[in-house]
C-alpha cells in the first residue's frame, strides 16, 4: 500500500509540474501576441491548472480504484 501512495505522489508531483511550465508557456504566448497584461497571462495560465488538476483529480481516483481491487 505504502509504495502505490509513494507512486502516486511522484506522479502528482509530475503531472503538477508539467501544468505549471505549459500554464506559464501558455501565458507568456498570449501576452505576446495578444497584449502585454497580467490578465492575458492568468487567463490561459490558470485554465490550463484548472483543466489540468481536475483531469489529474479524476484519473488519480480511478488509479487508486483499481490499485484497492488489486
Amino acid at each position: 500500500m505504502i509504495e502505490h501512495e509513494r507512486k502516486m505522489q511522484a506522479l502528482d508531483m509530475t503531472v503538477i509540474i508539467v501544468l505549471f511550465i505549459i500554464g506559464c508557456v501558455a501565458g507568456k504566448l498570449m501576452m505576446i501576441y495578444a497584449s502585454d497584461t497580467w490578465i492575458a497571462f492568468n487567463g490561459p495560465a490558470l485554465g490550463v491548472l484548472a483543466v489540468g488538476e481536475l483531469a489529474r483529480w479524476r484519473v488519480g481516483k480511478r488509479i487508486k480504484k483499481k490499485w484497492e481491487e488489486d
